[in-house]
């Protein structure tokens, strides 16, 4: 969690809020699973279970997944640089990329999400494979990259254990859905850190839109100039994609979005993403 001496913070209770990728939320409202729990979907919100199925946690309520201003974003919404592709009415059932991890920014109290992820048409649900630098908290820590799997659905967070990886690491990140007796279950992992990162959801909707997205905070303050780059460049590769009908693929291709746009170095569903963060 991020804290600040200044009378803004204290006045407007920040310290109960944590920064984390695509939100500000308090504390109680992200849960961390440990090895072999899952999330189930149900009418009344999620239930979070234990390795032999027994509710653990009820999560109730329902509303879209949305950014709290008392997280400041360092531009616009915070998502600085965004390749994406819509499939709908299709759904994703794997995507598969690559990245390194970046030298240590060159700054001061700054939060950085790189992720790939899934999300749903409604903008309730998004799952993420992500990379973090920062003091949010929840999954992040001051002077170092950590890898962890992060879902936000209606009301609430859930993000696996976390791992820290260095500078000039390759990182996989992978989000793929299954099909069994109790329906679709969506996983998302970091592939040689399977045990650590695994996150299962089930019950969950079809995710018909992809992102690979880098997003900035710089804690409760908006600063005058935007961040500094990141180094070297960030450039995702996308491994492998699948969906419900492949035939959806066919002329596919990642779309520039976010407030710096990204550099679609590959357009086509196995391509290349160029993050830009000036």
């Amino acid at each position: 969690m991020i804290k600040h001496n200044n009378r803004q913070y204290h006045k407007r209770k920040l310290w109960k809020q944590a920064i984390v990728p695509g939100l500000c939320k308090i504390p109680r409202k992200c849960f961390q699973l440990r090895a072999g729990q899952t999330i189930k979907h149900v009418a009344s919100g999620w239930h979070i279970l234990s390795r032999k199925g027994k509710i653990i946690r009820k999560v109730r309520g329902h509303g879209k997944v949305r950014l709290n201003q008392a997280a400041s974003p360092i531009v616009g919404n915070g998502w600085l640089s965004v390749g994406l592709m819509n499939i709908a009415p299709c759904t994703f059932v794997m995507i598969k990329s690559v990245w390194n991890v970046p030298d240590i920014p060159q700054t001061d109290g700054n939060s950085y999400f790189l992720f790939n992820g899934v999300g749903d048409e409604s903008g309730n649900s998004i799952l993420q494979a992500v990379l973090a630098f920062g003091s949010n908290g929840q999954g992040g820590a001051d002077g170092q990259w950590q890898i962890s799997s992060w879902y936000h659905g209606p009301s609430a967070s859930t993000f696996s254990h976390t791992v820290k990886v260095n500078p000039g690491d390759v990182i996989v990140g992978v989000i793929a859905r299954s099909l069994g007796q109790n329906g679709p279950t969506w996983s998302c992992y970091f592939e040689g850190f399977e045990k650590q990162t695994m996150l299962p959801v089930l019950g969950a909707p079809d995710f018909s839109i992809a992102y690979h997205t880098c997003e900035a905070y710089q804690g409760y303050q908006i600063p005058a100039d935007p961040p500094l780059p990141l180094n070297p460049p960030i450039i995702f590769k996308v491994e492998s994609v699948l969906c419900s009908d492949n035939n959806a693929l066919t002329g596919a291709t990642w779309q520039s979005e976010g407030t710096f746009g990204a550099n679609i170095l590959n357009p086509s569903p196995i391509g290349q993403i160029g993050i830009r963060v000036m």
